[in-house]
Order: structure tokens, then sequence, then C-alpha cells
């Protein structure tokens, strides 16, 4: 009898441990369904909010950004000239457009040329290779493909200009002149940069 009188209060406070440690599993399970659920919506409501506030952001412009340094491998690199037949001579064309989003978007039309970037610093050809993209002059891509973003660009008039280029970044020339397409946009202040005075 003694060992049974024992054995309930034992069984008793395990029981209910046990109970509390269930209410406190119980309780977690609670805390993580109300959570869970917020962190959700602060998730989505910080995304949209940095959607919204994104076109507002204006990083520096162009001009104000050196590229020397990062394309000063290309220009010692293209200046050589290739000569070609006026017979098989290729031919580019741009057309840029304002993004509605931000920025413009550049589109190429060449003709007797194709745009080939497996092919750069192979043998040269007078109908394949890349083309140089140049802002005001200055050289700040190649192209390898019809269509391109323009990000930021310097406020007022700006030039664009493409030349094509062979495989190893010589310019194609037709008649002494190189084979190249220029756009004259005018790049008006965005919202923002009218407010700050940029």
């Amino acid at each position: 009898m003694s060992s049974e009188v024992l054995s309930n209060p034992i069984d008793q406070s395990a029981e209910s441990d046990s109970k509390a440690v269930w209410r406190r599993i119980d309780v977690s399970r609670l805390v993580q369904r109300i959570t869970i659920p917020y962190f959700a919506y602060w998730t989505i409501a910080s995304i949209f909010f940095g959607m919204w506030i994104s076109p507002f952001i204006v990083s520096e412009p162009v001009n104000a950004i050196d590229h020397s340094a990062h394309y000063a491998h290309d220009h010692a690199m293209h200046q050589g000239e290739f000569p070609v037949d006026a017979a098989s001579a290729p031919s580019v064309s741009v057309n840029v457009t304002r993004d509605p989003m931000q920025g413009w978007n550049l589109r190429l039309d060449t003709e007797n040329f194709e745009l080939i970037p497996a092919t750069a610093g192979l043998e040269d050809s007078a109908n394949e290779g890349h083309a140089h993209l140049y802002i005001n002059g200055e050289k700040m891509s190649r192209l390898y493909g019809e269509a391109y973003h323009l990000g930021v660009l310097p406020i007022g008039e700006v030039e664009i200009k493409v030349t094509l280029n062979t495989n190893n970044h010589a310019n194609l020339m037709l008649h002494g002149q190189r084979i190249e397409a220029v756009a004259t946009i005018t790049n008006a202040p965005t919202v923002l940069q009218s407010v700050v005075g940029e």
C-alpha cells in the first residue's frame, strides 16, 4: 500500500508536467500561427514600398562616372581599321525610345552583319562581330545583341553612337569612314531631379 501512495503523487506530478509541456507547445504553436502571417504581411509591404520608392532614387549621372579605367583595354584594342568592300558592306541603324519605367531603350538594325558574341577575339570578318556604344563620344559598352537598355543618361541633348566592329575590335570602314549610326535625344530631367535641382 505504501508503494501505491508513493507512486500516485509521482505519477500525478509527471502527468501534470506533461500537460504543462503540452500547454507550452500549444502556446508556441499559437505564437507561430500569429507571427508567421504578420511576418509575411510586413515582407510584402516592404517589397511594395521599395517598388514604390525606387523610381525616385536617382543614381549618379553617366557623365559623372569615370569609365576610363573600365574600358582602357578596349580603347587600345579597337584602334585598328578594317576596310570593307562596297558590294558586301554592312550597315547599321539605331532607334532610341524612352522606356516606360526608366531610361531609354536602344534597338539596332543591321544589314549584312551578324552580332556574334562567340566569335569575339577570333579572326576578323567584314560581316560578323559586335558593336560599340558611345554616349556623347565616350565608349560605354560592347553590344552583342539588337536590344540594349540605357539607364541613367546626362540631362539635355545626348548623342548616342553605335559603331560596327570586327571580332578583334577594329572599326569597320567604308570609303575611309567608320560604319556607324548616330541618334540624338533630349533627355529631360525626372520629377525628382527637377525638385532637387540636379
